[in-house]
């Protein structure tokens, strides 16, 4: 019996097992009985996964093998494998199950409650606005999902009210309470909302590995496993709820908007009354109406009305006024109001950006202009205190000291993975960098450092970084010169980074973003218009998306030929991704010649012992390979190896990419006893260098099992 044969008879007699056992103790279980309940959860554990196996076994009885070489050629050009969609059901159970299972041994009784702030002791008249919201709950209680809508301007305490509705009424929702902040739109969001499940030790290592569908996927099979929720969508600018949040049921919908054409029913939130902004101002303050004098009393009244009672710019003029004389804050409060008034600033902005430059007399920690700067191009939901400090040279002893500073004076306000700010505080504090000076030094930190990173082919260390990444790349403007803040070139670098690393959605954001920018500034025939198609057409054929990628390569070699001459450099790179998505298709006979061509322009141009030699030797050895011509595949791919491992050292992926390949080769030749070192290396480089979670790991490591059967049969 083969190896196989005996995983499908042992899974079967664990299925078979698994059932009686259930049926055998389930009432005595449902009783309360400790010792039923425990072997019930054991053999419904194994139940699940020995149907996980089965259907794995099924789907690769149904499927062809897999081009798993191509695979890899294509991964080490920066293209990811397109994970089909029976793949993707088959690992999201596999976390629903494990990360479900955990919660409820952990924690049988607490709902999931993943709210990233506290809450608000200040916070007035807060009653009015939860029973409001629930009253508009209430209105659609038998849809599957309940909707409202906290609406009204910048700075106004929508956050905040959603969050004390949150933790008021959170008893009952027993299926949990779940945040999303959506500035990014909905795979930010998810991301976001993953990193803070991860801080309470609910998810399973390596899902920041996983591409953004994969992400998305894996929250909503978590969701779907809950019972009655509530489910928050903070900042949502756009007009339409993404469709995939209804796939949500049983479950309560919180919004909080700007926008006033959402269709959703609405909770109009107001600016608070004279009175309430006394309260909010006192609160913060830490005084009491009672002992105040009427001088002081008649003080504080205008200069919340300076404010126009917005309940943010209460919040740090209120905290500012512990260590202010309310004489000086009545007098400097307007100079600076007129000061910092300017068109492209809106009411609510001017007057937290006054709020700030007064609170700036107040920094009595040197660098605190410098970190609350560099801060307002950080996510604003991921104020990281070592990166700012490892960005401003200085001690973390220091930049703690700063940060709380700044949270006591309401400018930064505490998480739950760390530090946050306010979007109309950021978009205040950019006006305080007038020359983007701290703007570009973040962003020049971060190309830096993934450069850095990519060269060593050490995606997963950049990570952390992804969400100001993104953050950063949303400020570009695509009618904006492509030299204008954040930099086309840097830009670009950060869109494949993102790419490589399964972020789709927001690389196209901005390689989109970049080539409108270029082909504004240069003509739509410049070579860095080519360079950008280059990019486009790369990230739509790691998704598979053949069809789409091909005409941007063509036009792409159509500009480089014709503007930088045919032996090219830029030519050999078009010709070779043109020859790989032909490859993909099993078009070979249109991949070859083009293949050739590109190795003899890079051998003329670059030298025999370039890397990017070693890329096209790698892919027509696959190219041949596929083809059975395994005899003029091989000394290619050794060739191949021996420049990588000369120039880019021996442990980077790229060489495990070509030792896989090697292995490979040799194993569709049954040269078992050659192949199998060369697969041991490869794993152990790629999970050392991306983790064993990443994509290109989890081919090679497929690659590998599979030898491993075919070698005992």
């Amino acid at each position: 019996m083969t190896l196989n044969g005996k995983i499908l008879l042992f899974d079967s007699i664990v299925i078979i097992l698994s059932l009686v056992v259930v049926g055998l103790n389930y009432k005595n279980a449902l009783n309360g009985n400790g010792s039923a309940q425990i072997w019930t959860l054991i053999f419904v554990v194994g139940f699940i996964l020995a149907i996980i196996r089965l259907i794995k076994a099924y789907l690769n009885a149904q499927q062809p093998e897999p081009s798993t070489k191509s695979d890899v050629d294509r991964a080490e050009n920066g293209v990811k494998v397109h994970t089909t969609k029976a793949t993707d059901e088959i690992k999201d159970l596999f976390y629903k199950t494990v990360d479900t299972l955990k919660e409820n041994l952990d924690h049988p009784d607490t709902p999931l409650f993943l709210v990233p702030y506290p809450q608000n002791t200040f916070l007035k008249n807060s009653d009015i606005w939860t029973a409001k919201i629930r009253e508009a709950f209430s209105k659609g209680y038998q849809a599957a999902v309940c909707q409202a809508a906290a609406v009204g301007q910048g700075g106004i305490g929508k956050t905040a009210m959603a969050v004390e509705y949150a933790w008021k009424y959170s008893g009952e929702y027993p299926g949990g309470v779940f945040w999303l902040g959506m500035e990014s739109g909905l795979t930010g969001a998810v991301s976001k909302f993953l990193q803070v499940a991860e801080t309470k030790g609910l998810l399973r290592e390596g899902w920041e590995d996983l591409d953004e569908k994969s992400q998305i996927n894996l929250l909503l099979s978590q969701l779907q496993t809950f019972g009655k929720k509530l489910i928050i969508l903070d900042n949502l600018e756009t007009d339409q709820i993404p469709k995939k949040i209804f796939t949500i049921s049983d479950s309560d919908l919180l919004v909080t908007t700007r926008n006033q054409k959402l269709a959703v029913p609405h909770v109009n939130m107001e600016l608070p009354y004279p009175d309430t902004a006394l309260d909010i101002f006192l609160g913060y303050a830490h005084l009491e109406k009672e002992k105040i004098t009427t001088h002081d009393l008649s003080l504080i009244q205008g200069i919340c009305k300076k404010v126009e009672f917005l309940p943010l710019a209460l919040e740090i003029i209120g905290s500012l006024s512990r260590g202010y004389s309310l004489e000086k804050l009545a007098v400097y409060l307007p100079k600076e109001l007129i000061t910092r008034e300017r068109p492209t600033c809106n009411k609510e902005c001017t007057s937290i950006l006054a709020s700030l430059n007064l609170a700036g007399y107040q920094f009595s920690i040197p660098k605190t202009k410098e970190v609350l700067c560099s801060a307002a191009y950080f996510d604003p939901d991921f104020i990281d205190p070592e990166l700012l400090a490892d960005i401003l040279k200085i001690s973390s002893k220091q930049i703690y000291e700063i940060l709380s500073n700044l949270t006591e004076l309401s400018i930064l306000k505490r998480t739950a993975t760390g530090y946050g700010v306010h979007r109309i505080v950021q978009q205040a504090i950019i006006f305080l960098d007038d020359r983007i000076t701290w703007g570009e030094t973040v962003l020049q930190y971060i190309h830096g450092k993934i450069n850095e990173l990519m060269d060593k082919g050490q995606y997963i260390r950049g990570y952390g970084l992804i969400p100001h990444i993104v953050h950063i790349a949303n400020m570009a403007d695509k009618d904006q010169p492509e030299d204008e803040f954040p930099d086309n070139n840097e830009l670009s670098t950060l869109g494949n980074y993102l790419e490589r690393t399964g972020r789709y959605v927001s690389s196209e954001t901005i390689i989109l973003t970049c080539l409108k920018r270029v082909e504004k500034a240069k003509g739509p025939d410049h070579p860095s218009v080519a360079a950008t198609l280059n990019n486009l057409a790369g990230l739509y054929e790691s998704q598979g998306k053949y069809e789409e990628a091909e005409p941007l390569y063509q036009r792409a070699l159509k500009i480089r030929e014709t503007v930088l001459g045919p032996d090219h450099p830029s030519v050999a790179t078009t010709l070779n991704n043109l020859a790989g998505l032909y490859r993909s298709q099993g078009k070979y006979e249109e991949a070859e010649p083009l293949y050739q061509r590109a190795l003899k322009i890079r051998e003329t141009v670059l030298g025999p012992d370039h890397p990017s030699v070693a890329t096209t030797l790698n892919n027509l050895a696959g190219l041949y390979e596929s083809q059975g011509k395994y005899e003029e595949a091989e000394p290619l791919c050794q060739r191949a190896l021996k420049i990588k491992e000369t120039v880019l050292g021996p442990d980077h992926p790229s060489v495990a990419t070509t030792l896989n390949n090697l292995a490979e080769l040799y194993r569709s030749q049954g040269k078992y006893e050659e192949a199998e070192p060369l697969y041991q290396r490869a794993l152990k480089i790629l999970k050392a260098q991306l983790g064993k979670d990443h994509p290109n790991t989890k081919i090679v490591q497929r690659n590998y099992d599979k030898f491993k059967r075919e070698k005992k049969i």
